[in-house]
């Protein structure tokens, strides 16, 4: 079987883990209009291929395919079959095969030769189309027949993940797995996972890979929300996120994302180019982002371009018209002073003199590019999300004064009684004893 390497736009390298096989299956597609499968050289040394076999195993789990392969595959890069055109995102070489896998159940199992008589599993992947009550864990469940996308969630990792191309870039695939809320939120960016690659029918210009494009910073921190503004501002342009950046460089926004809502978030994506100054409040509209905030009970959450959740607000309820939703030294607040693009201005509850509090790790006015909103305002914290209690009347507070007294009086009867007697017999002794 003979490689065709095709040009290279991108070329993105992929993390090397040496705690795993050289060789591993990294990716498929399964519909039955088109199909590939991908393995990926993880070594910083071209490897021969000649020594691997691929076998395929049918529904009824019988071996119906060997694939013997020739050539070697550079470090760093790819080797995809495939029966059908694909778009070319990274370092591949592609080889046009007729594969035939079952759209229903099936698995692929990558085999290395040692010698003659002595090989070794290298990698494995196993797919089914309805799971049942017998179906092992390890094996994978595929989506709609449209979207049959599947990749191994990291080098050193067995298990997979469906996926589907993303819509603002084809040359990343994005996870359709449901967001999964953290306990605790990462206020701490971590270096993005490998970089996927994408395959489409079309051919498209160029593409480019997932990246850290912030190193060694923090994350930013989600400010404030204006879910419910009050009029003339309206729901279509005025609701806005607020975000704190709180680094003393740029912060690169490009592909993070902002999940909004409750039980099915929805999801914006900064587009190219979006950047939050250093220490800079930054307010993203609705009229700008489309986004749209419950007025009823909701949260947010700030996304890594790899979906991993590294900040959220906590969540509230009952939005009040021109009300927003405050951070404060690690806690929430309702607030009647929205401050978008500036620090969060909180008010005593009590009537007293307001005091302005940065929101956000001890900010004071000398380190924020914002401008201080000095409204005084009065805030609510929310800790069980529900009003405060409505006072007791009177009549209710003496009724269960009286009940208070009875069953007093009725615990101590027997010491009651006991006092009278030694009462009585006192003055009976004096009456006897004269003056």
């Amino acid at each position: 079987m003979s490689v065709l390497t095709l040009p290279v736009f991108v070329a993105v390298p992929i993390a090397h883990a040496q705690t795993v096989p050289v060789l591993r299956i990294e990716q498929l597609k399964i519909t039955t209009d088109d199909q590939f499968v991908a393995i990926a050289n993880h070594s910083a040394d071209p490897m021969e291929l000649s020594s691997y076999e691929l076998v395929y195993f049918n529904s009824d789990n019988k071996p119906t395919k060997t694939f013997t392969f020739s050539g070697s595959i550079p470090a760093d890069s790819y080797y995809v079959m495939s029966d059908a055109l694909l778009t070319i995102c990274h370092n591949m070489q592609v080889d046009a095969v007729s594969l035939g896998f079952s759209t229903t159940a099936g698995s692929l199992q990558l085999w290395k030769y040692n010698s003659i008589s002595n090989k070794t599993l290298e990698s494995s992947v196993t797919w089914i189309k309805t799971r049942k009550s017998d179906t092992p864990v390890s094996t994978v469940t595929l989506p709609t027949a449209t979207n049959a996308f599947l990749q191994r969630k990291s080098p050193a990792d067995d298990t997979w993940q469906t996926v589907q191309p993303s819509a603002a870039n084809p040359c990343q695939l994005e996870s359709q797995l449901p967001v999964v809320l953290a306990a605790e939120p990462n206020y701490y960016f971590l270096p993005s996972m490998m970089p996927p690659v994408s395959y489409v029918a079309a051919p498209v210009e160029g593409g480019s890979g997932m990246i850290n494009r912030n190193p060694g910073k923090m994350a930013p921190v989600i400010n404030e929300l204006l879910p419910n503004p009050a009029s003339p501002q309206t729901d279509a342009d005025d609701e806005f996120i607020e975000l704190y950046n709180p680094n003393d460089s740029v912060f690169d926004l490009t592909g993070f994302k902002l999940a909004f809502g409750s039980t099915s978030p929805r999801k914006y994506t900064f587009p190219e180019g979006t950047t939050l100054g250093p220490k800079e409040f930054k307010a993203f509209t609705s009229g700008d982002t489309s986004i749209s905030l419950s007025n009823t009970e909701a949260q947010v959450w700030l996304l890594a371009p790899d979906e991993q959740i590294i900040g959220e607000s906590k969540p509230y309820r009952d939005a009040k018209d021109g009300q927003a939703w405050a951070l404060n030294n690690g806690d929430w607040f309702w607030t009647a002073s929205p401050s978008p693009n500036a620090i969060n201005t909180m008010s005593a509850t009590n009537g007293g003199s307001a005091t302005k509090v940065a929101a956000v790790l001890g900010i004071d006015n000398a380190s924020s590019t914002g401008t201080t909103n000095t409204n005084t305002a009065a805030t609510t914290k929310s800790t069980n999300l529900v009003d405060d209690a409505a006072p007791l009347h009177p009549a209710i507070l003496a009724g269960v004064g009286l009940l208070a007294v009875g069953y007093a009086g009725y615990e101590y009867r027997h010491d009651v009684s006991n006092k009278l007697f030694q009462f009585r017999r006192y003055l009976r002794l004096r009456r006897t004893s004269g003056p």
